[in-house]
């Protein structure tokens, strides 16, 4: 299932007059939504079902990921190197074949992250890579315990310390990142923030997987044992996907799916005002039928002329089955 979850992270919010404003959706199936206004950044998050036969989306969002002991605090203060302080988290998992794996890593991931807050303050990216190799092991060594655990999941993490300014990116599949902002002389600006991992979107991908052994077939990772018209996957990294990595259920070949995240660091340029800057977290549910830069411009028009944050949240959802997407959308 592709799912999508437009998690928009921002201290406040500016809009221009020249954006332009989305059309009314045309209806949903079940939704769910949310916002926060603690001492972090803002957030909102809203999901719809939409024609998907079930909701395989999955989000977290902890305002303060650390709030670190004494021992830890004090071991912060000897660090000068520290690259983050006050922590936002917030991620986004789709999964496919299933809503377990995406469920585990909600209730998981940050757990990982928090039980190594001082070296999270010294490397954040390590940490990053890490706990996804943990969190990978960990669900592949419940699935081969049960018969049901046989799903996989893209992920999507922002780090976000908005008293340094400091933005940390994660990502596995087609579950992307995009900075945006309303420029000063007027129009929105937008950086991708993350990488796809999508063979028909990737050629890298492509080079990768066929190094690894693995084999690509119209845009799909093959399964070694069966025809890909029957067994493959869209994306070519997940958390989980056992069929795939565990190499007694593939003939001892190996698939080139991979666990390995895409991570990277962004500092929230100085030269934009501040409370117009804003994060979208987003699976391909949103992405597959929204241009970044539509996104980025209907963001800035919604948080302009919405009541709240959560009603701007909706409005990208809108936007997104209005163009076209029949997945979960969040």
């Amino acid at each position: 299932a592709r799912a999508a979850e437009p998690c928009m992270l921002l201290p406040g919010c500016v809009g221009p007059e020249e954006a332009t404003p989305p059309r009314a959706s045309r209806g949903s199936a079940a939704s769910e939504s949310g916002s926060t206004r603690a001492a972090g950044p803002e957030a909102a998050v809203y999901s719809v079902q939409n024609l998907r036969r079930s909701m395989e989306d999955a989000h977290c969002i902890v305002d303060d990921l650390l709030k670190p002991s004494a021992a830890t605090e004090s071991q912060a203060e000897l660090s000068p190197c520290s690259q983050l302080g006050h922590v936002s988290y917030f991620a986004v998992f789709d999964g496919h074949a299933g809503a377990r794996a995406a469920n585990f890593m909600r209730e998981r991931f940050h757990e990982l992250l928090a039980a190594d807050a001082p070296a999270l303050r010294r490397d954040a990216k390590g940490v990053l890579r890490a706990a996804f190799a943990r969190a990978d092991a960990e669900w592949l060594e419940r699935a081969c315990g049960s018969g049901d655990a046989t799903d996989g999941t893209t992920a999507a993490v922002v780090l976000l310390d908005v008293g340094s300014r400091r933005c940390v990116v994660a990502n596995l599949g087609d579950t992307e990142v995009v900075w945006g902002a309303r420029a000063r002389q007027g129009g929105v600006v937008h950086r991708v923030l993350s990488e796809v991992h999508d063979p028909k979107k990737n050629p890298a991908e492509v080079i990768r997987i066929r190094a690894a052994g693995g084999r690509v077939v119209r845009g799909r990772l093959a399964h070694p044992l069966f025809s890909p018209q029957a067994v493959s996957l869209g994306v070519s990294r997940a958390i989980g996907d056992i069929g795939f990595k565990d190499t007694r259920f593939t003939g001892g070949a190996r698939t080139g799916l991979a666990h390995e995240p895409f991570v990277a660091s962004f500092s929230l340029p100085p030269c934009y005002d501040f409370p117009g800057q804003f994060v979208i977290v987003a699976c391909d549910g949103f992405w597959g039928s929204v241009k970044y830069s539509d996104a980025v411009q209907s963001a800035v028009f919604l948080m302009s002329s919405s009541a709240s944050l959560e009603s701007a949240a909706k409005g990208l959802v809108d936007l997104a089955v209005r163009s076209g997407s029949q997945d979960n959308v969040t």
